[in-house]
């Protein structure tokens, strides 16, 4: 997750970590094995960026929670930027805990 109110910055932020992750070979054929077309995974798309990073306010963050539990997802994990402390991780699920309180968990 990318929590920031500024959605083009957390946009941007979401995009630099799966262009990170691409530098693995297995991340990028588990992807597209997920659909997505190889010129999705080699401009890092919007579409793409959107579907596995979730990104923006504790609104937007919790509106991608709900989001996959609708398609089926039985759990959803949250996870800091790589390279937060501990204390700053704590902060922003903090932060985000109002938004997530009412997410239905029996979609």
């Amino acid at each position: 997750m990318v929590p920031d109110s500024d959605r083009d910055r957390a946009r941007a932020i979401a995009r630099e970590r799966v262009s990170a992750g691409l530098g693995q070979p297995s991340y990028a054929a588990g992807l597209a094995r997920l659909g997505y077309s190889d010129q999705e995974i080699a401009e890092v798309s919007d579409r793409l960026v959107d579907a596995i990073i979730s990104h923006g306010d504790p609104a937007a963050i919790a509106a991608k929670v709900r989001e996959h539990l609708a398609a089926g997802a039985d759990h959803v994990t949250l996870l800091s930027q790589v390279g937060t402390d501990f204390s700053e991780g704590v902060d922003q699920l903090e932060r985000l805990a109002p938004a997530l309180v009412g997410v239905d968990r029996s979609v």
